[in-house]
């Protein structure tokens, strides 16, 4: 699947802190109560990756 197609994409914000998003939801993306964003590259790489997995878009 590409990137393209999946539901959570990961990128910085101003701040260089970086934001999990939620296309479908248009939104940040949650992992139960917290939103993913101003966190650390890798955390928000590896929290958009496990979203990714548990959550495809189709």
């Amino acid at each position: 699947m590409d990137e393209v197609d999946q539901r959570f994409e990961v990128f910085p914000d101003p701040n260089n802190n970086w934001i999990v998003w939620d296309r479908i939801e248009d939104n940040f993306a949650e992992v139960g109560t917290h939103l993913l964003r101003s966190t650390s590259e890798e955390r928000a790489k590896a929290f958009c990756s496990l979203l990714n997995r548990l959550y495809p878009s189709s």
